[in-house]
């Protein structure tokens, strides 16, 4: 894409459970709030006691007199305008086994055509790699994908020009055609592709280009659909990278037997 920084990049390669509000000191005990004398949350102590005593407890939150202070991974579970008890829930981060990941990009490569071509990388630097598809010309474009617990979530790259920081979370699908230029810069977040810029290089005709005094392209840039001067649309994108280098995607891409070798030897 036209720029300095789109320049280089040619050059270089062309379970929280909600609760309601707990019960205050002032209510426990009282007959009020519906509290059995033998509840074992009265005035606090005895379930109090056992919470912050158990590892969940201490991971739960804090109890602070007779009011329950929900943490990352439990909550006080209210019903019916009385408390019905403290539960906590471990939370346990759903993950995609070796194995899973193998399996699930075994089937999704199968999916396409002979000539696609593949490559494994490591966009957001877990355990789990993610896999590109190359068509064969610029106008198959390529595919990014990743394996989540729920599956393989994918992203449509337009013709094939893609720039990543490996590990750095941050890909750049740049290229164009016809006089028209593109930034469309991605994430992974919570398993999905999530597009964190949107950028664009026009020319008002490509069959009559204008020329500024340097003999460059004059290019019309927007920035998340907004106009923006060709300096301010480089910073944007330069923020999403910061000093890091990108590399190319999509250069080592091999075919489906390697692939399938790679993904099993990985």
């Amino acid at each position: 894409m036209p720029g300095s920084f789109g320049k280089e990049l040619v050059r270089q390669g062309a379970g929280i459970v909600k609760s309601g509000s707990a019960p205050t000191s002032g209510n426990t005990g009282s007959g009020k709030s519906g509290i059995r004398k033998t509840d074992p949350v009265k005035n606090g102590q005895a379930a109090g006691r056992k919470i912050v005593k158990s590892a969940a407890g201490k991971a739960a939150g804090k109890i602070i007199g007779t009011k329950a202070v929900a943490g990352a991974v439990g909550a006080a579970v209210i019903g019916g305008g009385a408390v019905a008890g403290y539960h906590i829930h471990q939370a346990k981060e759903q993950k995609v086994t070796k194995e899973e990941w193998q399996a699930a990009y075994k089937d999704w490569v199968g999916k396409w055509s002979d000539d696609t071509r593949f490559e494994l990388f490591d966009m957001n630097g877990d355990d789990v790699p993610e896999i590109v598809r190359v068509g064969s010309c610029m106008a198959d474009g390529a595919t990014v994908a990743t394996c989540t617990p729920d599956g393989i979530r994918e992203e449509e790259i337009y013709r094939i020009g893609m720039w990543y920081i490996p590990g750095g979370n941050v890909l750049d699908n740049n290229d164009g055609n016809m006089g028209v230029f593109y930034d469309r810069v991605f994430e992974i977040k919570d398993g999905e592709w999530l597009q964190i810029g949107d950028g664009e290089c026009r020319m008002e005709d490509n069959t009559n280009p204008e020329y500024d005094e340097n003999g460059d392209y004059v290019f019309r840039y927007k920035w998340d659909g907004k106009e923006v001067t060709n300096k301010k649309y480089e910073k944007k994108l330069k923020k999403l990278f910061g000093n890091r280098k990108p590399e190319a995607l999509g250069n080592e891409a091999v075919s489906y037997h390697e692939i399938i070798n790679q993904i099993s030897h990985y």
